[in-house]
């Protein structure tokens, strides 16, 4: 899950419910979003990507109810489901309503919504006992997210808080820029360095 700025569609021109033509509007192609891909187009977005990735509420629904994929592969920020486009662009809005409807959620996912339930549990199932690498990266998630109390549990879970993640950027980075002052003092005060500190 990457970490950039400003929604998918601002930085490829496009917009989701509108009537434009830099991009086909969601809402026309209800008939065909199961497998629709811009041809112009390398990766293999949704229409359903696309609106959760323009934190686009309204449209991300109206797909859901005509029958889109809600987990369907192709994010253009790891290959995954529409969630992994809402969290990876800070897209909260839409984040939370796919978990509302029902998407699968992963370790980075929940902690970067501050669903500390999700997460704990995902330490007392054997099955799906994360690994060192998936911790740390939860961790820079809910710094993402500003999730105060999912970065502290992570943390005491061993997380390293000084991983180089996404965009170049620490926990203390991607918080700085994007958390409330609260989660940055407990960085620092943890021990948490900017990426510039480290290299």
């Amino acid at each position: 899950m990457g970490a950039l700025r400003g929604s998918h569609s601002a930085q490829r021109g496009g917009t989701t419910s509108g009537l434009g033509a830099a991009r086909p509007p969601c809402i026309a192609f209800s008939a065909r979003i199961r497998g629709w891909r811009r041809p112009d187009d390398s990766h293999t977005e949704t229409p359903l990507h696309w609106a959760a990735s323009s934190d686009d509420v309204a449209v991300l629904d109206v797909l859901l109810d005509a029958g889109a994929n809600i987990d369907a592969p192709g994010a253009v920020l790891g290959g995954g489901g529409p969630l992994a486009d809402a969290c990876g662009f800070g897209n909260w809005a839409c984040a939370k309503r796919l978990v509302e409807r029902g998407a699968r959620t992963r370790l980075k996912d929940e902690a970067a919504l501050g669903m500390l339930d999700r997460v704990e549990a995902a330490f007392l199932d054997p099955v799906r006992a994360p690994t060192a690498e998936e911790i740390t990266q939860a961790l820079w998630s809910a710094c993402h997210g500003g999730a105060y109390a999912c970065a502290e549990y992570l943390l005491q879970r061993g997380a390293d808080l000084n991983w180089i993640g996404w965009d170049g950027m620490t926990p203390l980075d991607v918080a700085e820029r994007d958390a409330p002052t609260v989660l940055v003092d407990w960085l620092r005060t943890n021990g948490g360095r900017r990426a510039e500190e480290l290299t």
